[in-house]
């Protein structure tokens, strides 16, 4: 079982009990990302406003059509085929899923995409998916990476993160949902180890 952080009152007395970090895996983002129209000294046509690349369901259709280029994204028991182009984002595909039948956008906040042979690691949501390595017909994983938080009354709360966002991420989404003291008197810990709020979690050393 994966090992996380815990919040403690200063020098209060520490119960090894409860020092345990889930992380499974689940959810995606808001607002698509704006893109550039150009590749290299190449004019690309971006997709025309309220255009998906999400490809809906097949329909029968008589005659030969030309296949475009696309990638599949498996979220959770589902398979999503989308348009796949050279300028195409992370961000743009999810955001794309999330406005479609098959996921909601709420369900996909700090969602993240992962290569085909490195479920650990993560695409650059701003970054083409060309530019990463990804090709026509790749299956990459859409997932939402979640920490369990045990705060100063024992109480466990998921919360979604990235792995750019700092430790006060952690602390801020808490402060609705839990009755915690005020953030200045609040110390993040992982085992033994203070986390400093000002750290970003891939500088961490946490586990995934």
């Amino acid at each position: 079982m994966d090992q996380g952080p815990f919040l403690e009152r200063p020098f209060a007395r520490e119960d090894k009990r409860h020092r345990e970090m889930l992380l499974p895996g689940t959810t995606e983002i808001k607002k698509r990302r704006d893109t550039t129209n150009m590749v290299g000294d190449k004019r690309k046509f971006l997709p025309e406003e309220g255009s998906t690349v999400v490809i809906p369901k097949k329909r029968r259709c008589r005659g030969k059509k030309a296949v475009p280029q696309k990638i599949l994204i498996i979220w959770r028991n589902v398979t999503i085929p989308c348009t796949f182009s050279a300028l195409l984002t992370p961000a743009t595909v999810i955001t794309d899923i999330g406005n479609s039948e098959r996921a909601s956008s709420a369900a996909l906040i700090k969602a993240t995409l992962t290569p085909p042979d490195n479920l650990l690691a993560t695409l650059h949501l701003d970054t083409p998916l060309s530019m990463q390595g990804i090709n026509d017909r790749d299956i990459l994983t859409l997932l939402v990476r979640q920490a369990t938080i045990l705060d100063p009354y024992d109480n466990q709360h998921l919360v979604a993160y990235r792995e750019e966002d700092t430790m006060q991420h952690f602390l801020t989404a808490l402060r609705d949902v839990s009755p915690i003291p005020p953030l200045s008197e609040i110390i993040l810990c992982h085992k033994e180890l203070h986390l400093d709020p000002t750290r970003r979690f891939q500088d961490c050393n946490l586990p995934h």
